[in-house]
């Protein structure tokens, strides 16, 4: 759910788990302090499959700088599978295809 704060107008991303995946990330999430209030963020992996999942261009270059940043500490391998279920569900393979270009350009694959 996209939202944004009127007063801020800092815009926001809420996601209400539904698949399994977000149960998981939800789970793992990690509680941090945002301007004095105490959030839970999904881990930078978890981020990389919503990023690249979601796919807007803005998402791809965001998905791309995680990688650059947390790629050599991010369960690669996992978030291949994730996508891999993704693609397979929306029949599009897209996503997978944007994650490997992304591995290559950041240095992380082959």
């Amino acid at each position: 759910m996209l939202l944004h704060h009127a007063r801020s107008g800092v815009p926001i991303d809420i996601s209400l788990a539904w698949l399994p995946f977000e149960t998981e990330a939800i789970q793992h999430a990690r509680e941090t302090d945002f301007a004095g209030v105490r959030i839970r963020v999904p881990r930078p992996d978890d981020l990389v499959v919503y990023k690249l999942v979601a796919a807007r261009p803005r998402d791809v270059d965001d998905a791309e700088k995680l990688l650059a940043i947390h790629g050599r500490t991010l369960d690669l391998p996992r978030v291949r599978r994730l996508l891999e279920e993704f693609c397979r569900a929306l029949e599009d393979p897209s996503r997978l295809e944007t994650f490997e270009r992304l591995l290559r350009t950041t240095g992380l694959g082959t």
